[in-house]
């Protein structure tokens, strides 16, 4: 009881953070114009043997122009370094397995950059991808240790598909908050993702036209996903396999004692055609909490029970439902993107 009720603490705190703008890695909002797409350029090299191969991925992001790629070898692997990305550029890496990234990770500040073919270990959060938009995360392995997060996504019209996402297995499940992935913008593409072992596999928070699609989410401690004010969103065809919950939605109008923040439009997400852990012949439940002040509910909840019943009641409570009204008979046979 002890373990579990740090936990569902943890997620509390980590929920309220994101709602009341706590910068996961500090950044600030910039409008920018939608850039071209990145045309083939140059291609520099980082590690290697070859003549001018660069011996750090950031000295060859730093020297390379809109549209290079920069291709990293794993025979220099590890590579301990937090590479920051404000071109429109191809990071490759030479196998997904080998060519690692420890102790580091990746700062996505510009449109049309595709990060490709790495590991991503034992760092509190192992990409990030700040306002911008039309990025293609693509066939890595992400490792993160808690308190932390995998991917971060606050940017729109992003590409996240065929990673495999994981919370480091040294570290105490029962302890931190720790989503795979978080989604914090508008019009993102989630896909054929491998998500499993998190405190929550994915989180939704205040996101428009996200589409979730064909992942397999499993062996998530807390929840497979979990939707705070979703919009519009379509989480269709996925295999939602041993989690602790499968899906949660939370909607409030105010997520403070004072703030008068409307968080609006506020339209059902879709669920369609998503296998639920086995074959069922009826629709398939998500139960969800809908709150006006999420402050005061948390505040009343706990003066009445205490802390531990009512963050149970919390994140156990429904007071609406959706439906998968056609979930699937068997499991889908999701391919591994290369």
């Amino acid at each position: 009881m002890k373990k579990y009720s740090q936990s569902i603490k943890t997620v509390a705190v980590g929920i309220i953070l994101l709602f009341l703008g706590t910068c996961i890695i500090p950044a600030i909002a910039q409008e920018t114009e939608k850039p071209l797409p990145a045309s083939k350029g140059n291609t520099l090299y980082v590690g290697g043997s070859g003549p001018g191969n660069y011996t750090t991925i950031q000295a060859a992001v730093d020297n390379a122009s809109d549209g290079d790629t920069v291709f990293v070898f794993d025979d220099s692997s590890p590579y301990d370094e937090c590479i920051v990305v404000t071109k429109s550029l191809i990071i490759q890496g030479e196998n997904k397995s080998t060519t690692i990234i420890d102790s580091g990770y990746f700062n996505i500040s510009a449109d049309h950059v595709t990060v490709t073919g790495f590991t991503i270990q034992n760092s509190e959060t192992c990409l990030f991808i700040d306002y911008y938009g039309y990025n293609t995360i693509s066939n890595n392995i992400i490792i993160y240790i808690t308190p932390g997060y995998g991917i971060v996504v606050y940017g729109h019209d992003n590409i996240i598909i065929g990673n495999d996402v994981s919370q480091n297995k040294n570290n105490s499940q029962d302890q931190e908050y720790s989503p795979g992935i978080i989604v914090a913008g508008p019009n993102n593409n989630i896909s054929y993702n491998t998500i499993h072992d998190n405190s929550v596999g994915i989180c939704l928070t205040a996101t428009n036209g996200t589409e979730i699609y064909r992942n397999t989410i499993k062996g998530n401690f807390d929840f497979g996903i979990f939707c705070i004010n979703p919009s519009s969103d379509t989480i269709k065809q996925n295999n939602f396999l041993d989690n602790k919950k499968n899906v949660h939605v939370l909607r409030f109008i105010t997520e403070g004692r004072f703030e008068p923040t409307i968080h609006l439009p506020i339209l059902p997400a879709i669920f369609e055609g998503n296998y639920w852990d086995k074959s069922r012949i009826l629709p398939y439940p998500i139960g969800g909490l809908f709150v006006v002040s999420l402050f005061v509910r948390l505040y009343v909840w706990h003066r009445l029970f205490g802390v531990e019943t009512a963050l149970k009641l919390f994140y156990n409570y429904s007071n609406f439902v959706r439906f998968d009204w056609h979930p699937a008979q068997e499991p889908y046979d999701i391919p591994e993107i290369s």
